[in-house]
């Protein structure tokens, strides 16, 4: 009988875990920034024109005054002014494959310079710190601590100004 109850309760609790799952929404809004760096968040950013991304596909570009109090989107139909300059609401034949492939490859392209920005700064850092400092202690692969010697030291060194070349182009 103990058994029972418990694998009676283990149906119960999993078919409320998927009743929850399936129910939550997948709500977030995302946007590029100055420095081309691709956002999300949970609530609309201030003073920053963000597109609301739900998990039914649905999405809408939105700024801070059309939330809510609580930073969540109102649910409201897009006026003439918005859909006409939206093609993808425009066009009544469906979404124009061609200006979301270039949509895409832009996003793409601003999260590449973003990564090449963050391995520039650590190409640069870590070069500046193998010039500052003359003993430098690393973990080898058995887990112990040992001194660098000066050929690892530039071997180091090479392989930062490599990094520092191909990130740091502009």
């Amino acid at each position: 009988m103990k058994n029972l109850t418990l694998i009676l309760g283990l149906i119960i609790g999993i078919c409320c875990l998927i009743a929850v799952t399936a129910t939550a929404e997948e709500e977030y809004y995302t946007w590029i920034d100055e420095n081309g760096v691709t956002n999300y968040a949970e609530r609309n950013p201030e003073g920053v024109l963000a597109t609301f991304v739900s998990q039914n596909g649905s999405f809408s570009q939105r700024t801070r005054n059309n939330t809510r109090h609580d930073g969540r989107p109102q649910f409201t139909a897009p006026n003439a002014a918005e859909s006409s300059g939206n093609s993808l609401l425009s066009n009544p034949r469906g979404p124009d494959p061609d200006a979301l492939v270039s949509e895409q490859a832009a996003l793409m392209a601003a999260e590449r310079a973003g990564i090449q920005r963050q391995n520039c700064e650590i190409g640069k850092s870590n070069l500046a710190q193998l010039k500052a400092f003359s003993r430098l202690r690393v973990t080898d692969e058995k887990g112990e601590n040992r001194i660098l010697t000066e050929d690892e030291k530039e071997a180091r060194a090479d392989v930062a100004r490599q990094t520092i070349r191909d990130n740091c182009t502009s």
